[in-house]
């Protein structure tokens, strides 16, 4: 069925096909803040290239899912997937049908229930980079008010992940600038940025100590 404005075709109860830049992406649900404000890292446009190759060759297997916002459709789960369609579209020879968006819009969805919906799916795939997880560990903790230890209990069991992934995570946040950066851009592990984090640390209580005394 093709509806009035002809930009949405149901395929079956579930899912529809529309233009994927019809889906909006939610900033209250964003999980990946940090790509948002510094853009995608080398293994991220890998990833999108190579999944807009198997879409062109298999279709798209597994929809991504939506919700209804003031009328409109934000995406949920699957923004790589939209963005490899994006791209198919975008390289497509004049004249060439564009690809569609095979969706399942879920109802009703608030945005804490689909901004956890984006981070386990996220953690799942392992498709989110240490920087945008050290951003929302953040976010989470001054979304919830959860400081000290306990908080960082709290952040682990929100996000099924053990304190120890939380703590080593925002260990990056005190790196400078340009060594989140590499971080992010894959140049530098995590765990090698967060001893290097942890090495910068120590030596400033050093010179504080330093300086106290001396």
């Amino acid at each position: 069925d093709i509806l009035a404005d002809g930009s949405i075709r149901v395929i079956s109860d579930h899912v529809i096909e529309l233009d994927p830049m019809e889906v909006e992406v939610d900033e209250n649900v964003n999980v990946r803040p940090f790509t948002a404000k510094h853009g995608s890292n080398d293994d991220e446009q890998t990833a999108v290239q190579a999944l807009a190759d198997s879409i062109q060759a298999e279709g798209q297997i597994e929809p991504v899912e939506v919700r209804r916002v003031n009328g409109k459709l934000h995406i949920t789960v699957g923004t790589r997937r939209r963005n490899a369609v994006m791209l198919i579209n975008m390289s497509a020879a004049e004249g060439v049908s564009p690809t569609r968006l095979r969706a399942i819009v879920k109802e009703d969805v608030s945005d804490e229930s689909a901004f956890r919906r984006a981070m386990f799916e996220n953690l799942h795939r392992k498709s989110m980079s240490p920087m945008d997880m050290a951003t929302n560990v953040k976010a989470i903790r001054e979304r919830f008010g959860w400081t000290g230890k306990a908080g960082t209990k709290k952040v682990a069991d929100y996000l099924k992940v053990s304190p120890a992934t939380v703590t080593q995570h925002e260990k990056l946040l005190t790196l400078e600038p340009e060594f989140q950066e590499k971080v992010h851009g894959g140049v530098m592990s995590a765990d090698a940025a967060s001893s290097f984090a942890a090495m910068v640390f120590l030596r400033s209580e050093y010179w504080k100590i330093y300086a106290k005394w001396y």
